[in-house]
């Protein structure tokens, strides 16, 4: 049972009218105060609470609550406490209510309760969810605390029949040489449950002899002839193959309850949130020893790609714990620490693939406590005094304390930074939400200097920033002019990644620190433009005026349905905006509609409603309140709970209700298939040569017209294109944002410069010594569009050109942030396989598998990492994975052919 339930137990157990406060409960049950808190205030929101308005606050049972558990125990008999909706296992696991309703009917279901068939990958829990399904039993009085609940793997004896149905059904002294009596699993699960995992390895003769048992309740051992003996047993079975070809339809129609268990990637994000917890928990129970884990590693295992389920991930965790425990006991820490870095290179996955997912899962904190008395310890947050740049510089000094790589460091720190800053703007706003209260502890002409760059910010990037950021953005300028008073350093580990992701706000963030010190006389460090860059970008970027005042409402057939979407989305967004009303499949439509339109004039003045519905039946609803109420109304058909959190978020910021209803409309399935249908194509670019030159761009033509009547070069494949530049400093700066989108060949200019490409100076075209090399660059250009013409006649590859563009576009990257570089002749043999490796996963045929790839990844896994991150280019214009086999053939292919750069 789960803190809040535990929480709730207490007043259901016991009798008090006048209620408890928080701090009885807290002393109660020996909790924390605080989150004590917090679960009555859950639990007042869900309805089963209520709470005074005297001080001190007291909670207690609502009286229709009280009824309707006293109601539930005279008709079944039941305790207070299996009102199987409060527990746990219901509440925190969304994707198993439908199995869960199902499983609760089979062990209610008289006289003893369904046989069931449990369906479902390896690892998804089909052995825990039978056990559940046994507690159930027991608290429903169904069955006897001490009934049995006994576990068989036919799998285990699946090379030996005969043994196997000994195991089950008995056998009798001789029955076979050497065989003595022995009583069979039916007979010892008598007035319990009979759990056979791998049923599908039960052999057709067992079957018939299972169904016969199934039908009569009679059996006999293995050997008996004559001697029938009986057994009141619930069988739940389970498989991982499909029933109709494993299975006798014979056996299969005596099994009335058949229930399906998700696989771990098709359940939510916050299940998987509890299912990691609870995880960690366990594992520190079993130590007897207190785990802090990293946020870091937190995210690596909710979005890594768990093949095997919830087996693998309860394994991977473990295996994280016993490396943990081992350096635990060697250096004598006082706590189990586990970092990111030290989890295999497949788990580590999950940071990269955070960033390419949608969910609503938020880790404000830098690690997480897990107690083998407590659980899960409240989670540490940021001291309120924290600053964004002592949060950065304590992370940062431990991770090189710890000896991390810069180029993983900065990964690292990538993961953790919106965090802070999210963080950051939350606990400011709790304290001081308006400008008014601001100017009573801070200068005046430090909260005028930050009006003035956030209006710059707001004219330049043409968006509205809301008070609340002005608080924020205050307190950040005082505290950063502070800091420069003190001589602290200021540093922002990932100001390449901030200049390089968000160029338009870095940019604008550059004016913004000039005007500081022109406003100050003080000299920022270059690196607060990445701070600054971060407050527009993370501070509000959706904010719009709230004027709109749009209501979103759920409507759903059934019972609790359209209540439950809501409370998750009010719970995660911390509101209480988004009302869910269920329409029971009992109720007259007529009815249910009065109750909507009764609900809709009790909210008063509204300028639309957004109505989120889980059926057609439901939208003519949207037409009646238009009609009737005077009020605009859209409608969101087939509805999941992400659409509704989408809608309540935006509602919330206050997009009219077109904008929302347009929004939420294209995260519909129907939406987003039609959108990456139409989706265009990457443009093919031509190559380029650069003619570069200091003195102005006269010069830079000039070189450009001695290339165009001494080369030969097709004009619709490559164009030579002069650039004038100040300085050489400048020209890095224009080849990072020409190659994002071309193709450099070469550059030729009138000066010595340095960079990643071939180079030539103008006098060595000039007496023809660069001339040749520069028309075998133009050769290999040439021979990549044939490339491209022959995969396209050849393998029907799907716009050839485009896609050889941006795998060269990838490579290119490669070799740039390395700094290694391949040959001419060598890269055009990795885009050629590159091309049809693309081909093969398009068309979904296989790919020869690389060996030992785990070793390889683990013994070049920054390079590995960066490969993987410049590589999703192409799988985003292509619209693939690239398997990790083929990122291993990159790394092998690297490793062999680099080559210095050369003229």
């Amino acid at each position: 049972m789960n803190r809040k339930n535990q929480i709730y137990e207490v007043f259901v157990q016991q009798s008090n009218s006048q209620g408890y406060t928080a701090n009885e409960i807290a002393t109660m049950l020996n909790l924390d105060r605080a989150n004590v808190s917090s679960d009555l205030n859950k639990l007042v929101k869900e309805g089963l609470l209520d709470k005074t308005n005297s001080r001190p606050v007291l909670f207690k049972l609502q009286s229709n609550t009280n009824s309707k558990i006293k109601h539930q125990v005279a008709v079944s008999g039941e305790k207070p406490s299996s009102e199987y909706k409060h527990e746990y296992f219901y509440d925190e696991n969304i994707s198993l209510r439908p199995a869960i309703e199902k499983a609760r009917s089979a062990i209610l279901y008289p006289p003893n309760g369904m046989h069931t068939l449990i369906l479902g990958e390896t690892g998804v829990g089909k052995s825990a969810f039978a056990a559940k399904m046994h507690e159930f039993a027991i608290r429903s009085n169904i069955l006897s605390k001490d009934s049995p609940f006994i576990i068989f793997n036919c799998a285990d004896y699946a090379n030996n029949p005969q043994l196997l149905l000994g195991q089950l059904f008995g056998v009798r002294k001789g029955a076979y040489t050497g065989a003595t009596e022995q009583k069979g699993l039916l007979e010892k699960a008598n007035n319990g449950i009979l759990f056979l995992d791998e049923i599908h390895r039960l052999t057709p003769e067992g079957q018939e002899m299972l169904f016969t048992f199934i039908d009569y309740k009679l059996y006999r051992r293995l050997g008996e002839t004559e001697n029938e003996r009986t057994s009141n047993v619930l069988i739940i079975s389970a498989t991982t193959e499909d029933p109709s070809s494993t299975l006798l339809s014979t056996f299969t129609r005596r099994i009335p309850m058949v229930i399906k268990l998700p696989a771990l990637r098709d359940r939510t994000y916050e299940e998987r949130f509890t299912l990691i917890k609870r995880f960690f928990s366990e594992e520190s129970l079993r130590l007897g020893k207190e785990i802090v884990v990293s946020a870091n590693t937190i995210r690596s295992f909710l979005f890594y790609p768990c093949q095997n389920n919830i087996g693998q991930l309860k394994a991977d965790i473990q295996l994280a714990c016993a490396k943990a425990y081992a350096d635990f006991i060697t250096n004598q820490n006082d706590k189990i620490r586990i970092y990111s870095t030290d989890l295999n290179w497949y788990v580590k996955e999950g940071l990269f693939i955070e960033k390419k997912v949608k969910h609503s899962i938020t880790l404000l904190n830098e690690h997480f406590e897990f107690s083998p008395t407590k659980g899960m310890i409240s989670n540490p947050q940021m001291d309120d005094t924290d600053t964004i740049y002592d949060r950065i510089d304590t992370k940062y000094e431990e991770l090189k304390q710890r000896g991390v790589a810069q180029d993983e460091l900065s990964l690292l720190m990538e993961n953790d930074i919106e965090s802070y800053f999210t963080h950051y703007l939350t606990s400011i706003n709790r304290k001081l939400s308006s400008k008014e209260n601001i100017q009573k502890i801070m200068q005046p002409e430090i909260v005028t200097l930050t009006e003035k760059v956030l209006k710059l910010a707001e004219d330049k990037l043409n968006k509205k920033f809301s008070e609340k950021i002005l608080v924020a953005f205050s307190l950040h300028i005082q505290t950063l002019l502070q800091r420069i008073q003190s001589n602290k350093k200021i540093y922002h580990p990932n100001i390449t990644q901030i200049r390089d992701q968000y160029k338009n706000e870095f940019s604008i963030s550059i004016e913004c620190v000039k005007m500081i010190e022109d406003y100050t006389n003080v000299s920022i460090p270059f690196d607060e433009v990445a701070f600054i860059t971060m407050f527009f970008v993370y501070g509000n970027e959706d904010f719009k005026e709230q004027n709109s005042n749009v209501k979103v409402i759920v409507l759903a057939h059934g019972n609790g349905i359209a209540r439950e979407m809501a409370s998750v989305t009010n719970e995660l967004l911390e509101n209480d905006e988004v009302i869910g009303i269920d329409m029971p499949l009992s109720e007259p439509p007529q009815d249910f509609l009065i109750r909507v339109k009764e609900y809709i004039k009790s909210l008063g003045k509204l300028n639309g409603i957004l109505l989120c519905i889980d059926m057609g039946s439901l939208a003519y609803i949207g037409d009646i309140i238009e009609a009737e109420c005077s009020i605009p109304v859209r409608v969101i058909q087939m509805v999941s709970t992400a659409h509704v959190i989408e809608a309540s978020r935006k509602a919330t910021l206050g997009y009219s209700l077109d904008e929302l209803y347009q929004d939420v409309r294209n995260l519909t399935t129907f939406f987003i298939n039609a959108h990456s249908s139409k989706k265009k194509p990457t443009e093919f670019y031509r190559s380029v040569i650069l003619t570069a030159c200091l003195t102005g761009q006269g010069s830079a033509i000039a070189i450009k017209n001695i290339l165009s009547n001494n080369l030969f070069y097709d004009k619709e494949m490559i164009e030579i294109v002069p650039i004038s530049l100040l300085n050489k400093e400048e020209l890095q700066k224009m080849l990072n944002d020409i190659s994002k989108e071309r193709n450099i060949v070469c550059i030729v200019s009138n000066f010595d410069i340095h960079v990643p490409y071939n180079t030539f100076h103008l006098q060595d075209v000039l007496n023809m010594k660069a001339t040749k090399r520069i028309q075998e660059l133009i050769t290999y250009e040439e021979t990549y569009l044939k490339m491209a013409e022959t995969l396209q006649d050849t393998i029907s590859l799907k716009n050839a050109k485009n896609v050889i563009s941006v795998i060269r576009r990838s490579l290119n990257d490669i070799q740039v942030q390395t700094g290694r570089f391949f040959k001419n002749e060598d890269l055009m043999g990795i885009v050629l396989h590159m091309s049809c490796m693309i081909n093969r996963v398009q068309n979904e045929e296989p790919l020869t598998p690389f060996k030992n790839k785990e070793d390889k990844i683990n013994s070049h896994y920054m390079l590995y990492l960066k490969m993987k991150k410049i590589l999703q280019q192409i799988e985003e214009a292509c619209d693939i994975i690239i398997p990790d086999d083929e990122i291993c053939y990159l790394l092998e292919f690297y490793s062999r052919n680099e080559v210095p750069i050369t003229n």
